[in-house]
């Protein structure tokens, strides 16, 4: 299982949020989100569940809060939809 989203960077993430929550709250938002949506995709797939971030930080960096059992990933590929 591969869930893929937005690295939780305060300013960049739930931007729309911004004027309730402020960017730090939106990127704490994010974080959560993130987890949650791990958790649910660890369920289906216990050993193989994947973290892709559209991080330009190294995969390890964001290690610490992501849930255990779940690997990250490079996220350096694009994915594009043909149409």
């Amino acid at each position: 299982m591969l869930v893929m989203a937005k690295a939780p960077r305060a300013g960049l993430v739930k931007t729309r949020l911004h004027p309730l929550l402020g960017p730090q709250g939106c990127a704490h938002l994010q974080t959560g989100l993130i987890r949650r949506t791990v958790l649910v995709a660890q369920l289906v797939a216990p050993t193989r569940t994947y973290l892709a971030l559209d991080s330009v930080d190294s995969p390890g960096s964001w290690s610490g809060w992501y849930p255990p059992a779940s690997r990250s990933c490079p996220s350096r590929v694009r994915i594009s939809a043909a149409g």
